[in-house]
């Protein structure tokens, strides 16, 4: 008999636990899964382009005739795009109550907006001077400068996401972090280019010794290259708020700041780390 008793205090005790687990479960703070979209502004402050060089040839016009043919430095080349707007679909599993993993896909766009760049010239020249023959070298520094009526940067992030929120009232705080990959396509259409560079040509004329400024000066308008794509290393952090307005339905804000890690666009555009920030609202169902 005190077996039989024993056995049906622990069943007891076993179906208690399991039965508040259960209840639990069905509660609001402990639904397994949801869904949330979000939609805002996107602002990207600048984008540095790691410095390059490589070759260039021009002509030489004035008293000197003739060809300029060296290497060209690029550096200070900073991108500043014009502020865009982003959206986002995503799905998480609620682990516990205050903790989730998620994962979301997004799509952001922003025009390309400006760049400026400068330069340092190296060259061999040769030519004319009034007929007469000379040879010699050429040392400059440019300046440029881009603008773009149509070109964009448009960004798909994929992330995994870890969520911490607070959902024991109708206003839950929360915050995450996730990690990822962000493809991104550089599109380059409707350009306008602006390039100024001075110099110092330093050469011999008929065995003679010289030295004379020059001064190139060139622009350009229409297709800067079309379209090309990096796929970066992308972290992302973000801080908010929901209001639960329906057992299982919420709106809510999220501020967000994103790094983007090792993007390559090729033909040496390349950026080390550049970051996003935005603000969103967002809409979410659990279920």
């Amino acid at each position: 008999m005190k077996h039989i008793a024993y056995a049906i205090l622990v069943t007891t005790m076993v179906t208690a636990v399991l039965g508040q687990d259960i209840e639990t479960r069905k509660s609001i703070d402990s639904t397994d899964f949801y869904l949330w979209s979000e939609g805002g502004v996107q602002y990207i402050p600048s984008i540095k382009i790691n410095d390059f060089s490589g070759p260039f040839s021009t002509p030489l016009e004035g008293s000197l005739q003739g060809e300029m043919t060296g290497t060209q430095s690029i550096s200070n080349y900073v991108v500043n795009p014009s502020t865009g707007y982003n959206f986002i679909l995503g799905f998480g599993y609620q682990i516990n109550s205050n903790l989730g993993v998620e994962l979301e896909v997004g799509y952001a766009q922003n025009s390309l907006g400006s760049a400026s760049f400068t330069s340092n010239s190296s060259a061999n020249v040769s030519g004319t001077s009034a007929g007469t023959p000379f040879s010699g070298t050429a040392e400059g520094v440019g300046t440029g400068s881009l603008s773009s009526t149509s070109g964009t940067l448009t960004y798909i992030p994929i992330l995994i996401n870890i969520c911490v929120q607070e959902r024991s009232a109708r206003f839950q705080p929360t915050v995450s972090f996730g990690l990822g990959a962000c493809p991104t396509i550089f599109n380059s259409n409707n350009i306008t280019y602006s390039y100024s560079e001075s110099g110092t040509i330093n050469g011999t004329i008929s065995e003679t010794g010289f030295s004379a400024p020059y001064t190139l000066n060139g622009s350009f308008s229409g297709d800067g290259g079309g379209s090309s794509t990096a796929v970066p290393f992308a972290f992302k952090g973000k801080a908010g708020f929901d209001y639960i307005f329906t057992p299982h339905a919420s709106l809510g804000l999220r501020a967000w700041a994103m790094g983007l890690a090792n993007s390559d666009f090729g033909g040496q555009l390349k950026s080390d780390l550049y970051g996003a920030i935005g603000l969103n609202a967002t809409f979410k169902i659990r279920f």
